[in-house]
Order: structure tokens, then sequence, then C-alpha cells
């Protein structure tokens, strides 16, 4: 998504995407249920392949019945273009064996698509995942909304329309977990106690259809996680008083050669280093919503994220972890490393997420496809944390993030305590530590997050300066800025986020 200063705009762009889009790939391919999204109630539902043949027969059959009493089935549209309204109809076709009558009523509005004269004892769901599957087949390059219309809804009437497309999407959102905030509490910590290291723009592209910059930003901080709660956290990392982090990897609860990355291509490399056990894993991904009790570290933590994010921005900023929904259980909100030397050079260049690059699946339908740093979009955020109680200078294993227009590196060194926020889309590699550090490991935890911007009551709508607010900020506007490679051609007036 990055764009140099030598190419043409787009033809650049478009190889940086498939740069990202093979580096994502592999990490995918890692995670083989990443496209299984599971709906309560339901089987699994697989976005890639079809349903069984009893269910599909169920389905013609009842749509056979209903041509018998209905003159037309018919969708009510929004936002779609004509090519995308036919391959809807296509869609509807090939599920039901029978015409939709598609009509589009708010060609500007939220993209969705409301199913229209469905007897309430049929198994709706089944007919959405049909159509959705089918139309994520056809490669419709923005995903939509599929759900069914209230009884009474008058298909003709955009007002009406617009008002069912705005229901169904919020139970969606909320049916999906894709905008639960993270758990807090109240804190004493305030937003005044962090202290910028580091604040690098980078990577950045030309919008030609937006005529805007968009450019990823790493943000380093010191004072955001202070000696006791690092302490705390770096506990959750072990099973009891009687670890000596300094030691090595509590085996108890961190197993060799299961954590992997990946090299730019996308092929794995031979290596792999220490990771958490899927239990410890998923003991710190509990939340309240699904009956666990989060660790109060976590929590403490989330809380301090979003007191510095709420500074930061002239908007209210919903902080969430990034829902299952995304790319299903197999992928967990929270991760830990703990490179040692003997790694060697087993880490490559990776991406943790990309919202443009995203596979199929609920959060597609809700959000579509997008560059991220998109305005009044969500922006898909890392927090890393480097938890080691001392590191110094000679064992090196810093965090590098990569230009990718200009090959050029930013290497953040792994302070104990010092916080990383960055673009989730933004290349980035862990580096073993050296000799120097002997069997030392360099402890961190990355909590991946999707920030939500809404405009505050009374804030102005409309115009530049509302874009710009929409696009939740990583970093103070009154912190001083480093760019770096591509962001060099950036004017300073065009920098959002």
């Amino acid at each position: 998504m990055s764009v140099g200063t030598e190419d043409s705009g787009e033809g650049l762009r478009s190889r940086m995407i498939a740069q990202k889009r093979c580096i994502l790939s592999d990490v995918l391919h890692r995670h083989a249920g990443y496209a299984a999204i599971r709906k309560p109630g339901w089987e699994t539902v697989c976005r890639k392949s079809s349903h069984c043949r009893k269910q599909r027969c169920s389905l013609l059959l009842f749509f056979a019945c209903a041509a018998w009493y209905a003159d037309a089935l018919s969708v009510s549209t929004s936002g779609l273009n004509a090519a995308e309204q036919v391959c809807v109809a296509d869609a509807m076709l090939a599920a039901t064996g029978f015409q939709w009558r598609v009509t589009d009523t708010n060609p500007t509005g939220r993209r969705a698509a409301l199913l229209h004269d469905l007897a309430e004892e049929q198994d709706h769901q089944q007919l959405i995942d049909e159509v959705a599957a089918l139309l994520d087949a056809a490669s419709v390059q923005s995903p939509l909304l599929l759900s069914l219309a209230p009884a009474a809804l008058d298909g003709e009437d955009p007002a009406s329309v617009a008002a069912a497309v705005e229901e169904a999407y919020l139970l969606h959102v909320a049916e999906y977990g894709l905008c639960d905030p993270v758990e807090t509490h109240h804190i004493s910590w305030t937003a005044e106690c962090a202290a910028p290291v580091s604040n690098v723009l980078l990577d950045a592209a030309h919008d030609g259809a937006s005529g805007r910059w968009d450019v990823s930003r790493v943000v380093a901080l010191d004072g955001v996680v202070d000696e006791a709660l690092r302490r705390r956290l770096l506990s959750l990392l072990g099973d009891g008083d009687d670890w000596e982090p300094a030691r090595g990897p509590d085996r108890r609860v961190w197993h060799d050669r299961a954590f992997s990355d990946t090299t730019q291509h996308g092929a794995s490399h031979s290596g792999a280093s220490w990771g958490l056990s899927g239990e410890r894993i998923r003991a710190l991904c509990q939340t309240a919503n699904e009956g666990g009790a989060p660790p109060e570290a976590i929590v403490e933590l989330q809380s301090r994220l979003c007191e510095l994010l709420r500074h930061f921005n002239a908007v209210n900023v919903t902080v969430c972890r990034m829902p299952n929904a995304v790319f299903g259980e197999e992928v967990p909100p929270i991760a830990a490393n703990a490179p040692v030397f003997a790694d060697g050079d087993c880490y490559g260049w990776h991406i943790d997420a990309d919202p443009l690059l995203v596979p199929p699946s609920p959060w597609t339908d809700a959000f579509g496809r997008y560059p991220n740093r998109s305005p009044a979009k969500p922006r898909f955020v890392s927090a890393l944390v480097y938890l080691s109680p001392e590191w110094r200078p000679e064992w090196g294993a810093p965090t590098r993030f990569l230009d990718l227009p200009t090959s050029k590196v930013l290497e953040i060194a792994p302070t104990p305590g010092r916080l990383v926020l960055l673009d989730q889309d933004v290349s980035h590699a862990v580096t073993a530590p050296t000799a120097e550090a002997g069997g030392r490991p360099r402890y961190s935890l990355v909590l991946k997050l999707v920030l939500h911007a809404t405009e505050n009551a009374g804030q102005p709508s409309g115009g530049s300066e509302a874009q710009e607010q929409l696009v939740v900020r990583i970093s103070s506007p009154s912190w001083p800025e480093e760019k770096m490679g591509s962001a060099l051609q950036v004017p300073d007036n065009e920098v959002i986020g």
C-alpha cells in the first residue's frame, strides 16, 4: 500500500500491496481455519466452500413454493453500482433457482442488500451464507452486508431502507463482537506521564482516488508501562514465583519451536523460536463477555492505552481487540515473544494485518476492505510492550520496521517497559539477541487492537478537518515527527493520523 518517488503512484502501489499480500498470506496459511466463522446455533460456515446438498435442496424447495405466491422475490440494495446489483441478482438466482428483483433506493448509503419476502419459519441464515459465498467467489471488490428486510419495509422508500440497513448493521456488529470495547477499570495513571522516544512516519502512498497521502506511523513511548506494571505483565508469561526470567522461558508455559515467523516473500524460514502454550494464550485473552476473568495486569494496560488514545484525539475513540470474526479464533488478539540468541536469523518481515487484505468474513461484510487510516474507518494498530527486567544495548534484539518503497529500516531498542504503537500494515521483524546476551530471552507482549472513531456530540460534521479527526491518532499532535524513506515526500499539512 506504499508508493515511492520514482514510479507512477498506482503501479508501485499495486506492487506494494502484492508484497504485503505475500507477507500476510503465509501468516494466514499457518492458521488454516481462518475462514471458518462460527455463528451461534449454526454449524461452522466456511465462506470458501458450499453447503451440503441436503441444505441446498431445502432452499430450492422453499423458493419453488414461494414462487406460487410472490410475483417477484425482491432485494433492496444500498450503496451499490449497477454492475454490483447485477452480481447480487445473479447470486440470488444461483442460490435459489429463481429471479429476484433488485432495487437500489439509496445509491450513496451504507453497502448492503436486504432480502424481502422470506417466510419466518425458514432458515434465513442458510440463504445469506450461500449468497455471501457466491459473492465472495465472484470477487465483488468491496464486500457488503446481507440481511433480512423487516416485514413491513417499503423497499421503494429511501429513508425506510436506510433506517433498516443501519439497524441491520448495528445488529450484525453486536452479534459478531466487531466493536466490543476492551475491558478497563479506574486508573490513577495519566497520559501526561507518557514520554515520546520515536514518532516516525514511513511507508507513504498517495491515494489517487481520494487525493490524499496515506502514511504509516510507528511511535515508541516510555512512561506508559512503569516498573510495577512491567513486572506484573511479565509474571503472566511464567508459572509461579520460582521462575527466573533471565534464565530462559518458563518451560511450563513456553514451548520450544512453537512460534515461527515469515520472510518477505511468504516462505517460512526453517528456524522457529519459543512460543506460549495455547492454554496460556487463552488465559491472556479471556474476557468477561465470554465468561472469563481477564488478568488484572492486562486490564490495567488496556486502561492506560484507552486513556492515552483519548488524550491524543479530538473524537471519541473505542479501543477494541482484534475480533475473532476477522481471521477466526486461531489468530489470537494477544501474542508474546521470547527470542534468544540461538534463534539466529529465523525471523523475517511480516505484517500483523491490513484491512485492505483481510479475507471474506463478517468483518468485511460490515466494514468492507479499505486502506488502514482511511477516514471514519477502524484503524488496525498493535501495541508492543518490552518486558525483560534488564536489557543492555550490547544485547541487541531491536524490533525493525521497514519502509517498503525505499528499503530503509527503523530500529527500536527493547528498553524494559517501553511501549511501541504501530500500524499493523507496517512490515516489521523481530531480531534475535546477540551472543553477549547468552541464553537470556528478550520478552515482549503484543496486543492487536482495532480503533474506532466516532464524532463527539456537537462536533461539526463534513469538511477536511472533520475527516482528519475521524482518523484515530496514535500520537500527540504536539509531538515532533520524523519522516523516513518514502514519507519524506509527504507535505507536513497532509499527514493524517
